[in-house]
């Protein structure tokens, strides 16, 4: 997912680390918030940015990071200067028996991850009014499948043909508004770590090969009986037992 999840964090790492988000305009938005919320006023917003900019890059040029700094300070001077935290997102029992209704197990997939994404940005936006704004490459990999181009329309249109998504513009485009988002039905699913999230859906439906890591409790698909962690971990638990292993027979022979 590249959705922004938590502007405190980055905000925090920004200023204690000069660290910048892969998504660049991620980090001068949440700054630039931060910094209107400590009652900045707009020019020395802009100084201030700058300020962490130079810090950042050893060649800075004005000319390279001026628009995008300017369109911030004016779009956010007076907007809610709040940083957001997206520490849960709440699925409803009637939003997913519309998903289940679908009858297709990947088409499923798809609707339950266009369905978080579009409540990820009605948290962070309340105005948002169920849209989903997204790439498709962003959600099908969220969906854990890999489709090719024709297949995805044939999702678009098969979810616009049952009523469950708008489309205004076409396939191709990416704002698709979802139309079974229902937060007055009874909570069914809470979801507070979305990494694999997907895979909520599937235990939802009975899956019993759905676990979570041991080590650092991401959602995995258990492939084979005995395991236990997800890939790197695995991994990381193999090494720690060789190491362990090297060093007891270090010990062993020192004696």
């Amino acid at each position: 997912m590249k959705i922004l999840l938590n502007e405190k964090e980055l905000v925090g790492k920004a200023l204690n680390d000069r660290y910048m988000s892969p998504k660049v305009t991620d980090t001068i938005r949440a700054l630039t918030k931060f910094y209107y919320g400590e009652g900045l006023t707009k020019k020395q917003v802009k100084e201030a940015l700058e300020n962490f900019i130079i810090a950042k890059y050893q060649h800075y040029d004005p000319m390279k990071w001026d628009a995008l700094l300017n369109r911030n300070v004016k779009q956010l001077e007076k907007s809610d200067h709040k940083l957001y935290v997206v520490d849960e997102i709440r699925i409803s029992l009637d939003e997913l028996k519309k998903i289940a209704a679908i009858d297709n197990l990947e088409y499923e997939k798809i609707a339950f991850a266009l369905l978080v994404h579009t409540k990820i940005y009605n948290y962070i936006k309340p105005s948002n009014d169920d849209w989903m704004n997204s790439s498709q490459a962003d959600v099908y990999g969220d969906s854990n499948l890999s489709i090719k181009a024709a297949e995805r329309k044939l999702v678009i249109h098969e979810l616009t043909s049952r009523g469950l998504i708008y489309n205004p513009v076409g396939i191709k485009n990416t704002k698709i508004k979802i139309l079974y988002v229902n937060n007055q039905s009874d909570t069914e699913i809470i979801i507070k770590d979305l990494r694999n999230y997907v895979y909520e859906y599937l235990r939802w439906k009975g899956h019993k090969d759905i676990m979570n890591c041991l080590r650092c409790d991401l959602r995995i698909l258990k492939t084979y009986k005995t395991n236990k962690y997800c890939a790197e971990c695995s991994k990381k638990v193999k090494q720690e037992q060789k190491n362990n292993w090297k060093k007891e027979k270090w010990l062993q022979e020192e004696k």
